[in-house]
This record gives C-alpha cells, structure tokens and sequence, in this order.
C-alpha cells in the first residue's frame, strides 16, 4: 500500500520563539535506533512530546498539531517532517 499523504518538510531555526523547548525535546530522539516509534514528535494542546522508549521530554510550546518525523536536529536548525 503505497503512502498518499505528502510529507511537507519543515526546519525549525534559533529564531522560532520555542526552538530551545524543541530542541531540548528532540534531545531524547536518537534517530539511529532501529525502533521507528523513538523519531517522532507528537505535538498537542501546546505541548510537544518525545521518547527514547526510556524516558520522556514534554516541552509547551505554540506549534500546529501533529506527528512530527525528526530527521535532522542540530545546534543551530531541527528539520522535521509532518
């Protein structure tokens, strides 16, 4: 079954008014680990998630609703995939 939703690519800078909340919650994420459901962010009632499986990192913050595919978090830029 092939996937009909087009993901839209986005990247959060330094100057987005919650990039250090985001940030501090995509420090959990550890792209290279095999299990799938540890990239995603899920965003909700002003408040973004993250997990390693282990721990949990719950950040307020004002961005749209949504699961959120990390595909690059640096110091300076996070791009994600909605």
């Amino acid at each position: 079954m092939t996937d009909l939703i087009e993901k839209q690519t986005i990247e959060i800078t330094k100057d987005f008014t919650d990039f250090e909340a985001i940030r501090w919650v995509t420090g959990v994420i550890d792209c290279k680990h095999s299990d799938e459901r540890t990239h995603f962010l899920i965003a909700e009632d002003k408040r973004i998630v993250g997990t390693n499986g282990y721990s949990l990192h719950i950040a307020s913050v004002a961005i749209p609703p949504g699961s959120y595919d990390v595909v690059r978090a640096i110091l300076a830029k996070i791009k994600v995939e909605l």
